[in-house]
């Protein structure tokens, strides 16, 4: 149902970022020199450094000679269903019935957030940033971790950091993890590699200047808003009072609840499901104090709603 959905309704267009992060990327790359290309690879798009999306284009571009962004999304997308096949592995993992399985797909492919689905930036960078978070946190919840585990960490924390800038937030989160475990070894191996990839993405970084808006919003509520936006019911701006109060209101329950989990020690039990639900409250306040000058709408925007689902 959700690629009928993407295969109906997704056009062979740019939108909003698309032009710069996409067309206007290869215009400069094309005439470009060898060195120029490597900064240009790495250059800073608002707060992200979009790597893997300019990867992406290239490798499209290189194959048919122009840049087609049905095929573009459909790769982002593609990255739901590894979200989705790794969600069933540690469900069969830890005993949990497989018909949990469909309230999961349910949330994973949700059209809710359909700006994501139909926006080929936004699918590279939102979806996949997401998996590779999750595969990073997957690597090091193991009952039993070693160097081969440390190293896909290292790699897909490097993959999530250099897709969007959310994937920065998993330098904290897998260091305090290993040192919840106490793998010390491994916890001076991996924060000298994250001091590494951290140098690097810094780097010339410069703070995106703000534009905010008349109606910004306190960001404690616009926090709770991103949490629950997977239920707000509209899809964006559209008279969005009434669905944000809801959905703040649900956003409230569901940190309760995570705070409960970690009180009763859920994560004693079930280390990577804590550990996702950790970085999407983070996540999600990030985006909150980023965004909340912006208005409350913006806290409704679809494409924000992945990190509640």
């Amino acid at each position: 149902i959700y690629f009928g959905f993407f295969f109906t309704h997704m056009v062979d267009a740019p939108i909003n970022d698309d032009y710069q992060a996409t067309l206007d990327f290869l215009n400069q790359w094309i005439p470009a020199s060898a060195a120029d290309r490597a900064s240009l690879l790495f250059a800073q798009h608002n707060e992200h450094r979009i790597v893997y999306c300019r990867l992406t284009a290239l490798l499209n571009y290189g194959i048919t000679g122009r840049v087609n962004f049905i095929w573009l999304a459909l790769v982002g997308n593609l990255a739901l269903v590894g979200i989705f096949v790794l969600m069933l592995r540690h469900m069969q993992k830890i005993g949990v019935s497989i018909w949990f399985a469909i309230l999961v797909s349910v949330l994973i492919f949700n059209v809710g957030f359909y700006e994501n689905t139909t926006f080929a930036m936004a699918a590279l960078s939102n979806f996949t940033a997401y998996l590779f978070s999750m595969l990073a946190l997957y690597s090091i919840a193991k009952s039993t971790i070693g160097n081969k585990e440390i190293a896909l960490c290292m790699l897909f924390t490097a993959f999530a950091i250099f897709t969007q800038a959310s994937g920065i937030f998993l330098i904290p989160l897998t260091i305090a993890i290993l040192w919840f475990r106490n793998e010390k070894r491994l916890l001076i191996w991996h924060a000298a590699f994250c001091t590494i990839i951290a140098t690097v993405y810094f780097i010339g970084y410069q703070t995106p200047p703000l534009h905010a808006s008349d109606e910004g919003t306190n960001p404690v509520f616009s926090f709770f808003s991103v949490l629950g936006g997977a239920w707000n019911y509209h899809l964006i701006f559209v008279n969005p009072k009434t669905s944000i109060h809801v959905a703040t209101a649900i956003g409230v329950v569901l940190f309760l609840a995570y705070l409960y989990a970690i009180k009763t020690g859920f994560h004693k039990r079930n280390l990577f499901i804590t550990s996702v639900m950790t970085l999407m409250a983070i996540v999600a306040a990030a985006t909150a104090i980023g965004r909340s000058q912006f208005g409350i709408e913006v806290s409704a925007a679809s494409r924000y709603r992945i990190c509640s689902a």
